[in-house]
């Protein structure tokens, strides 16, 4: 389960890194990327809010925090990844905008 978990992030990580999505996602849509099931990401996801915030956690959050030893070293691993990481931070934000809408 866990390399199939891995196997979806990794599909959708190189889907918003290359291509500019413009719409909200759906499960079939996701399952297409990933050339999974869509049930079966369903079943490892109660909802796209939560694959969302997986992926930002194993894709950017780990990625910023590695070797960080001071909040100077986080701010500036924060900004060298959105930096180079435009179309996936991006398409990221897009994707989480209608949740956290105020």
């Amino acid at each position: 389960m866990e390399e199939t978990i891995d196997s979806v992030i990794r599909s959708i990580h190189n889907e918003f890194a290359t291509t500019v999505v413009d719409h909200r996602l759906t499960f079939i849509e996701l399952a297409k990327i990933s050339e999974l099931d869509s049930n079966s990401i369903r079943d490892m996801f109660n909802s796209l809010d939560d694959l969302y915030t997986v992926l930002f956690e194993e894709v950017m959050f780990k990625k910023i925090i590695r070797d960080c030893s001071t909040i100077e070293d986080l701010i500036n691993h924060f900004f060298d990844f959105v930096s180079t990481n435009k179309s996936f931070c991006l398409n990221l934000y897009y994707q989480t905008l209608q949740t956290y809408k105020i």
